[in-house]
């Protein structure tokens, strides 16, 4: 009998069981693909006798369910209430040659890399444990029999709720995109917690801008952009203004969430009315939830309008970041030269990789994660204008501060 606690004494416990034994029987609540077991599993599938699967939460990998789609002997428990929730992983040759082990650990990337795990191994050679190898065998047994295969298209069907639910996981586990710099937790990052109060007061505690010009600014643009199809079909002077750059329209505001005027192919492609970006911008809902795939798709059509091999990537970050906070403030905020340090310095994340990709993981899904991002919506007209727009204003807390 033995007590695991380190992922590598666990693997190893899977890799020599699963060598010296010719029958797996397991339940484990959920199966993963980003791990050595999995890889032996796949060439040693002719062990199999019974395996079951748990599906909830989606915590289960679909290219697992895949792998072993056209397998009778795996199969996946689809009860709708309660959570199928054990770790039981048997391995005889009969029924005085086993090993069992048994605790917290799924068959999952996590559990035999990074989690805190704690397992025991059981064996045939122990002594007294010839009722736990019965009742094993018996929970197994049952649980397999009560489990089902998944069809085709509810593989495809349950791709795209595990694709949903991921990033949920993630953001509840304070992983986001990976990025932090160090392993502060979200209740330990103090402007994810500030609550609404403290977020406005912060916001009016600074002297280098008004609330009221920023205010200003948003429903001239937001007027600007309802008054026609699309953000190239409005009139140059005003699509300057919108975009960051110099104007006629007004000397200086047009430069509050993030002034755009260093990027000359982004202003070249602004003037000559690019369709790709405007057609990205299109994208881009004036209401409702903004999903990932939404932003991805933006992006890769900002991307093709931007396209010039002068400028990376990054540096059109911020010119994409602009429009985004101009369309849609209460989700976005322009990511620019000017604020880029002071929010990776209170996110917690390494400036040098923030990129596209990770905008979206690591800025967007940490402030749909705050306290005062998840307020209710104020009384007063003032407050409820920037709880409207309150991503974008996170801008303020450093212009002219940086």
């Amino acid at each position: 009998m033995q007590l695991i606690t380190e992922s590598t004494v666990l693997e190893e416990a899977f890799n020599t069981s699963m060598n010296n034994y010719y029958a797996f029987y397991w339940a484990s609540a959920w199966a993963g693909i980003d791990l050595a077991p999995f890889n032996k599993l796949h060439l040693m599938r002719k062990k199999i006798h019974q395996v079951t699967i748990g599906i909830h939460f989606y915590q289960t990998h679909p290219d697992f369910i895949a792998t072993f789609q056209e397998d009778n002997r795996v199969r996946y428990i689809m009860q709708p209430s309660g959570t199928f929730h054990p770790k039981l992983y048997l391995f005889e040759n009969n029924d005085e040659d086993w090993t069992l082990i048994t605790g917290s650990a799924n068959f999952t990337a996590s559990a035999f890399a990074k989690n805190s795990e704690a397992s025991i191994l059981v064996s045939s050679k122990d002594s007294g444990v010839d009722q736990i190898y019965r009742d094993a065998k018996k929970y197994i047994n049952t649980s397999w029999r009560m489990a089902d295969q998944f069809t085709d298209d509810e593989v495809n069907r349950y791709r795209e709720r595990w694709k949903l639910n991921r990033m949920r996981i993630k953001e509840l586990a304070g992983e986001y995109g990976g990025n932090a710099r160090g392993h502060e937790a979200p209740h330990q990052t103090p402007i994810m917690n500030w609550t609404w109060d403290q977020y406005v007061l912060e916001i009016h505690r600074l002297e280098a801008h008004t609330v009221a010009e920023r205010l200003d600014l948003l429903q001239r643009v937001k007027q600007y952009l309802a008054s026609v199809p699309h953000f190239m079909d409005i009139e140059l002077e005003k699509r300057k203004y919108i975009a960051g750059i110099h104007n006629s329209i007004d000397p200086t505001s047009w430069k509050f969430f993030g002034s755009m005027v260093g990027n000359g192919v982004y202003k070249n492609r602004i003037i000559e009315g690019n369709n790709h970006i405007s057609d990205a911008l299109d994208l881009i809902p004036y209401s409702s939830n903004i999903t990932q795939s939404q932003y991805e798709d933006y992006v890769s059509l900002f991307q093709q309008g931007m396209h010039d091999h002068r400028f990376a990537d990054s540096m059109n970050l911020g010119t994409a970041t602009r429009l985004l906070a101009m369309k849609r403030p209460d989700t976005f905020v322009c990511y620019d030269s000017a604020n880029k340090r002071g929010l990776c310095r209170d996110f917690r994340l390494k400036q040098s990789k923030i990129d596209f990709e990770s905008y979206w993981e690591d800025i967007i899904c940490r402030i749909r994660d705050c306290v005062w991002y998840n307020s209710p919506v104020p009384r007063s007209s003032e407050q409820r204008r920037i709880w409207n727009a309150r991503a974008a204003f996170l801008d303020s807390l450093y212009y002219g501060n940086e």
